[in-house]
């Protein structure tokens, strides 16, 4: 009976130790995965780290460039400055980088479109309504005041020549205007002024794209004070 009990015993202590050798196993495995969870975040943090001023030295030769262009298209390094500075702060509300926006500001511009905050902002939430970038719609409308509407189709815009003048529709609202350059930009940028269209751009910054690009146009701001 001793013995048998002896047995017993035995058995109960031995299965208790594996139980804690399985256990302090099982923590020296979370241990070494906790180690190894904490080598691969600080490595990523110092690849983005790396990362994102390897991004601000490329993004500071960038917006020099886009800079020296503002000041051959206005004139003036004085008035390149002003319109840099109100395409950042125009940006920061938008899911666009600063480089598109300037993009388009000087595409608009080069062909005698004035870039003002609300043409950029009805043309912008246009963009984002159909979830296309923002130089897209910049080279439809550029296209329609030549006469060319095939980009507008792309962007869910019908034109329809009528005479001596051209029709657009675009979401059941039906704009007829002359064939004139102006007449057309404005009846496009229009349609950044209906329901369901406008606020686009302020929704789209709230993704996880509009989110990124934001962080971006930090990157790009910072740059700035360095280039």
């Amino acid at each position: 009976m001793a013995e048998r009990n002896l047995l017993i015993r035995f058995q109960s202590d031995a299965s208790s130790f594996l139980r804690d050798l399985e256990t302090a196993s099982g923590s020296a495995d979370r241990f070494r995965q906790g180690l190894t969870g904490i080598a691969v975040v600080s490595s990523a943090v110092s690849a983005a780290t790396i990362g994102l001023g390897r991004a601000a030295i490329a993004t500071g030769g960038e917006i020099e460039q886009l800079n020296f262009r503002l000041r051959t298209t206005l004139g003036s390094e004085g008035a390149a400055e002003a319109a840099f500075k109100s395409i950042q702060a125009f940006s920061v509300a938008t899911p666009f980088q600063v480089s598109e926006v300037t993009e388009a500001f000087l595409s608009l511009k080069n062909r005698g479109i004035e870039p003002t905050n609300e043409v950029l902002g009805k043309l912008g939430d246009l963009a984002s309504s159909q979830s296309k970038p923002l130089q897209q719609i910049i080279e439809g409308v550029l296209d329609a005041s030549t006469g060319s509407n095939e980009r507008l189709v792309e962007l869910g815009i019908q034109a329809q020549q009528v005479g001596d003048k051209v029709r657009f529709t675009f979401k059941g609202m039906v704009k007829e205007v002359e064939k004139t350059p102006q007449a057309i930009t404005e009846a496009i940028v229009s349609f950044g002024a209906l329901e369901g269209v406008a606020g686009g751009m302020a929704l789209q910054a709230t993704s996880l794209t509009g989110k990124l690009s934001n962080l971006t146009d930090a990157t790009e701001t910072t740059s700035t004070a360095f280039f």
